[in-house]
């Protein structure tokens, strides 16, 4: 099945601030302005083909469903060689939520009619936790409740 894609434009208004530096995985109209760094159209190129020292400011994905290479291939992308990555999954396509969420993925705010958007953004991803500082390491207010 071959996935109905948005246009790059209409991913790349999913994001916050600009991408100078483009890769393009999947059937997306590039409509950007930009000459992307990478492109590949489907199917989607194996973990190891992609080269080793390729870095981008975004990823533009558009899959028909998040199947174990897909997810393999945003693993490395968002690990090695992006910022931030817009994945389409087209309407009717399998998009398990459990692992875009363990991907790190958030839903996008206003997702397309023809398909789910997700979006990765590395400046986000690490934002900090209250609860993960040198002050609560060994969570003192339970010394007297709990002993583990």
């Amino acid at each position: 099945m071959v996935a109905k894609c948005p246009s790059a434009r209409d991913l790349l208004s999913s994001l916050q601030g600009s991408a100078e530096r483009l890769l393009v995985l999947g059937d997306i109209a590039n409509d950007s302005g930009r000459e992307p760094l990478f492109e590949c159209r489907s199917p989607l190129p194996d973990v190891d083909s992609l080269p080793a020292n390729l870095r981008a400011d975004v990823a533009l994905v558009c899959v028909s469903e998040t199947d174990d290479l897909a997810v393999a291939l945003l693993a490395r992308l968002r690990d090695v060689h992006v910022q931030q990555i817009v994945l389409h999954v087209a309407a009717g396509g399998k998009a398990a939520s459990g692992d875009m969420l363990a991907l790190g993925f958030e839903a996008a705010k206003s997702p397309p009619k023809d398909g789910l958007v997700y979006v990765w953004d590395a400046a986000l991803a690490d934002k900090p936790r209250e609860w993960n500082n040198s002050r609560h390491w060994a969570n003192p207010e339970n010394f007297d409740r709990y002993r583990w």
